[in-house]
């Protein structure tokens, strides 16, 4: 009943051009995560040319809208190609337990196999060989900010790919099932 009077509210306000999204902000506690354009997905895709493996992995945080956590499990055959290309990858939410699954582009299979090739891993070798989860947070931000010297958050790749889904009108129940949100409340708020 909850979820109906949410969609309800919601289609109402955007129906009168009303910015629904402003009444479900986040605290001003938190740091609130952005969304990146195209363009700055493009810029921050060129700056890390020469980091094959942070940028393959930007690229699977946006397209399976990821937490960095999450790189912790993924192996280089994890991401298993279909017909068409896409790698389909099934695997847990750290920080949820539940199954998720999700596609990669062509485009980041063949950049994953490139980054295996360059650094001479086996199939079920790990992306970041004896990081945890903690340590593969802090990997992310120390690199941006050391490195490339960009400003850039690793969950800011998760926002950008829930509000593309949302803004490419994705039903919400859709979007929420995907990136495994417990509240569509929490999905509306992007």
């Amino acid at each position: 009943m909850l979820v109906a009077a949410l969609k309800f509210r919601f289609d109402f306000c955007e129906k009168r051009n009303f910015d629904f999204k402003r009444l479900i902000k986040k605290s001003d506690k938190k740091k609130a995560h952005q969304a990146y354009t195209k363009a700055e997905l493009r810029t921050i895709d060129a700056n890390l040319v020469g980091y094959p493996l942070m940028r393959v992995s930007c690229k699977i945080l946006h397209e399976l809208a990821a937490r960095v956590q999450d790189l912790a499990q993924f192996r280089f055959n994890s991401f298993v190609p279909n017909r068409d290309g896409f790698g389909e990858f099934p695997w847990t939410c750290h920080k949820t337990g539940e199954m998720r699954a999700g596609l990669l582009t062509p485009d980041t299979m063949g950049m994953l196999k490139l980054v295996q090739g360059t650094v001479g891993a086996r199939p079920e070798d790990p992306l970041f060989e004896g990081k945890n989860e903690k340590q593969l947070k802090d990997h992310f931000s120390k690199f941006f900010r050391r490195v490339v010297k960009l400003e850039v958050q690793s969950h800011d790749f998760r926002t950008t790919k829930i509000t593309e889904m949302l803004d490419e009108g994705v039903d919400v129940r859709t979007v929420q099932t995907y990136v495994a949100h417990k509240n569509v409340a929490t999905t509306l708020g992007y």
